[in-house]
């Protein structure tokens, strides 16, 4: 099949024997060529080819843009959300650390977001000391560690794989293949 061209595009297909009017030329078809999608192709520095859907940098920047939501859904099915509740989770965690690191020696009044716990697990029942909040907290932790750290580095490794893919079709594949972990407990 031979293909003509008028500029940079295929004006229209034709058998061997046509000739090209005036301003067009005849090349022949690739082998991968696709009729169906003629109207894509563009004749570029010798070379036929189908323009990419977006262009690489935007392709790109959309694909961080999803891998960064995407994390942080993950990290939403674990964390309650709220900057204030995230000051509490952080000063509950610092004073369990405190805690401890002396050996689960102190008096409630050092350690009032633990005492808090501590105070409401007595009102629904549940006797707990200062030392078995603090070593709940403390599992916590390290559980969210975990799960935040395989989020991280998911998202890391699929960030770094875009900005150094080469096509747009292998960016959207990526940031369409990212094996993101399992929460704690799933």
């Amino acid at each position: 099949m031979k293909l003509i061209l008028s500029g940079d595009r295929i004006a229209a297909t034709a058998l061997d024997s046509h000739v090209a009017a005036s301003g067009q030329a005849v090349i022949d078809a690739p082998g991968d060529f696709d009729p169906a999608r003629a109207g894509a192709y563009r004749w570029r520095e010798g070379a036929l080819v189908l323009p990419e859907r977006a262009s690489l940098p935007a392709a790109r920047a959309a694909a961080v843009a999803r891998i960064d939501a995407e994390a942080e859904h993950h990290r939403a099915r674990v964390l309650t959300p709220g900057a204030g509740q995230s000051l509490e989770y952080q000063q509950t965690r610092a004073e369990a650390e405190r805690l401890a690191a002396a050996g689960g020696a102190g008096a409630a009044g050092d350690y009032p977001m633990l005492e808090a716990e501590r105070l409401a697990l007595d009102d629904a029942g549940q006797a707990a000391t200062l030392a078995d909040v603090a070593g709940r907290v403390l599992v916590q932790r390290d559980a969210w560690t975990t799960y935040g750290a395989a989020i991280k580095r998911a998202r890391r490794a699929a960030k770094l794989a875009v900005m150094a893919a080469a096509t747009v079709a292998e960016v959207e594949a990526l940031a369409a293949g990212i094996a993101w972990p399992d929460p704690p407990g799933a």
